[in-house]
This record gives C-alpha cells, sequence and structure tokens, in this order.
C-alpha cells in the first residue's frame, strides 16, 4: 500500500514507523518539512491543505490517515479537504479521520469544544458513500504512565492526571469512572490492519482496547511501581468552574479534559472492542498498561 500520513507530529511517527516496517511506502503531507523525517528517507509533500494541493498528492495514494491535533484552525476544513480529494482520486478511497478518542459514538458531543470540531467532519463523512472511513476509538493512549524519553507523545500537562515532576496523581472524584487504555503503537498497527481489511467491511468507529481500568486502579498501579506518588482527588465542580473561568488556554484546556475524566464517554462496552478484534484484528497483541510499563523498563532506550 502506498499511505499518505497527514500532519507529520508526535502521533504520525509511530504510524510511520509501523508502515515502514511492515512493507507499506509512506508520504507525509505537512505545512513544513520535518529534518528528523528527512534523515529517515521520507518523501515529504508540503501542502496548504487545499483540495487542489491534497488531490495531486493523493492521486496515486491507496489510503489516507489524518492525525491533525484537535483546536488547530480549520480542523474541519482541511478534513473536508481531503474528503474532497479522496472523491477525485482514483485509487484513495480508504481514510481514518483524525478521530482518537473515546466513545464517540455512544456520546459525540464530548469532550466539550474538540467534539464540536469533530462532529462535522463525521457527518460529511456520513453522507456519503464513495469514501469508506472509520474513527478509531482507542480511549486515553497508556503510554504517558512512562516516562517521555520513552514516546513521541509530547507531555500535556495538566490534561493528564500525572504530574511526574511532583509525583502527584489527581483522581476525577473518587476515581470510579472506568477507562478504555491502548498504546499508540498498538492503535497504529491495528489501524494498519483495518487499511488492509475490505473497505466495504468497515464499521464507522472502530473500537481498540489494550484493557479497562478506572482512574483509582491506574493510580494504585502507578504507586504501586513508586511509592514516592501521592494521590489527591478534584471534584467536578472544581473542574466545570475553571472551565468556565477561562484564565487561559493551557487552564481551559486542562479543565476540558478533566471534565471529559469525570464522565462515562472514555470506556466503551468490551463486547464492542471484542467484536472488532475478531472482525479485523486477529492475531495483534493489545499490550496491558503493566506490560507496556514492564517493556518500558527493561528496556530504557526504547520505544514501546
Amino acid at each position: 500500500m502506498k499511505v499518505a500520513i497527514v500532519a507529520a507530529g508526535d502521533l504520525a511517527r509511530y504510524f510511520i514507523e509501523e508502515l515502514r516496517a511492515q512493507g507499506h511506502e509512506v508520504i507525509t503531507i505537512s505545512r513544513s518539512k520535518k529534518d528528523h523525517l528527512d534523515k529517515l528517507g521520507i518523501s515529504q509533500h508540503v501542502s496548504d491543505y487545499s483540495v487542489s494541493s491534497l488531490t495531486s498528492i493523493l492521486n496515486d495514494c491507496d489510503a489516507v490517515i489524518c492525525t491533525i491535533r484537535a483546536g488547530v484552525p480549520n480542523f474541519t476544513t482541511v478534513h473536508k479537504a481531503i474528503l474532497q480529494a479522496c472523491q477525485t482520486s482514483p485509487r484513495c478511497k480508504r481514510f481514518i479521520p483524525s478521530a482518537w478518542s473515546g466513545n464517540l459514538e455512544g456520546f459525540p458531543d464530548e469532550p466539550l469544544e474538540w467534539a464540536d470540531e469533530l462532529q462535522p467532519t463525521l457527518r460529511a463523512l456520513g453522507a456519503q458513500k464513495e469514501v469508506s472511513w472509520s474513527a478509531i476509538c482507542p480511549g486515553w493512549y497508556a503510554d504517558y504512565v512512562y516516562p517521555a524519553k520513552q514516546r513521541y507523545l509530547v507531555d500535556i500537562g495538566e490534561m493528564w492526571p500525572q504530574n511526574y515532576k511532583d509525583k502527584e496523581f489527581t483522581l476525577y472524584g473518587k476515581g470510579s469512572q472506568l477507562v478504555n487504555f491502548t498504546s499508540v503503537r498498538d492503535t497504529a498497527r491495528a489501524t494498519i490492519m483495518l487499511l488492509q481489511h475490505d473497505r466495504h467491511e468497515w464499521d464507522q468507529y472502530t473500537y481498540l482496547s489494550g484493557e479497562q481500568r478506572t482512574w483509582k486502579q491506574l493510580s494504585e498501579f502507578i504507586t504501586a511501581r513508586d511509592p514516592a506518588y501521592t494521590v489527591k482527588s478534584k471534584s467536578l465542580a472544581s473542574s466545570i468552574r475553571q472551565y468556565i473561568a477561562r484564565e487561559s488556554e493551557e487552564s481551559t484546556t486542562a479543565a476540558i479534559f478533566e471534565i471529559w475524566g469525570h464522565s462515562e464517554s472514555l470506556m466503551f462496552p468490551w463486547e464492542k472492542a471484542q467484536r472488532h478484534r475478531e472482525k479485523f484484528f486477529r492475531g495483534l497483541k493489545f499490550r496491558t498498561i503493566a506490560e507496556l510499563a514492564d517493556e518500558a523498563a527493561a528496556a530504557p532506550a526504547s520505544f514501546p
């Protein structure tokens, strides 16, 4: 397959590595070239994300994966331009939009603000039949439990409940909400397997899962591994007040993720994940948080 990756950021690096490891041709599309991709010999296409630019680049591709970050300008416009380019292309009829979230099907309005950008994209995709698509739902990336030096994902501050510097873990309320966790690399591997499956059998939402556990259970895992950690609790009301105050972009975004963490939308029925494992991902190992942490500890220079 020849696969295009739109937006060559930290998430894209996992897809690039896994596509190359499996012998697929990969190109990137972004607003600027990346030095680390030059060193890898990746074909990079600089684009303004207009329909004309994307049409030219995607014409001879077999699939496109979008990893553009939520909150960037023209998130919806870029997705619609990719869709138009795919509709024009004689080959590129497989499109993975930049969803990478929780239970989008059951809770389409979460997380706050970001869902407002994504839903118009999903509606546009759902309104046509020519291009096959699926929103990939891995829940939270489990990779955040181990050090930044062992992942391409950058630290995201208070959007994630684990404060590495102060060794503090914040529970959302009592931490009883069940959350789905999947590694980024396993997400990339699963997405590539889906691209190779008959596109006419795709579902609009694809559920991935390494495991499901509560925030409290995650805090217990963290403190068992590192007893220096302390655990505190933050109420939903406190997060809502922080969101309403909008003191800064960082504070507001953190509040959005906290409210999301308080909700039920980071979990989906296990039978959905199990059904997709049987349908699309037979033979693929989805690693648990403990397995990922053990891999990271055993090979400190690795990116599990």
